[in-house]
């Protein structure tokens, strides 16, 4: 088998696509869905979630082929109530691939707290 590393990384919330480094505004006390999505590998990789130094656990992964059926398209969606702490803390989505031979790769978005 082919190691194909994810030809691209996606945070998404809403319609919004986030760059690495970018800003994700979320409010307080409000359950916000994040995505963070793969495209193109071989096998689908392992996503987790990052946030500050704190490992975050209330996400869903899915993984289904790509039109070829060769390749992968990963999704974890996070569910997550942020708060007034969590402002300027970077929220990073972990990737993690056989192919990736110097450790995982990530995006991350810096957090605004907007108060409710």
């Amino acid at each position: 088998m082919c190691l194909v590393p994810p030809a691209e990384i996606l945070l998404e919330t809403g319609n919004l696509t986030i760059r690495e480094g970018g800003l994700l505004t979320v409010t307080e006390s409000r359950v916000e869905v994040v995505r963070c999505i793969t495209r193109h590998s071989n096998p689908a990789p392992s996503i987790s979630w990052r946030l500050g130094e704190r490992q975050l656990e209330s996400a869903v992964q899915t993984n289904r082929t790509e039109e070829e059926g060769t390749k992968w398209r990963s999704e974890s969606v996070l569910s997550y109530t942020f708060s007034q702490s969590s402002l300027a803390s970077q929220l990073s989505c972990i990737v993690s691939h056989p192919a990736y031979t110097a450790g995982p790769s990530q995006i991350s978005a810096n957090l605004d707290v907007l108060c409710e």
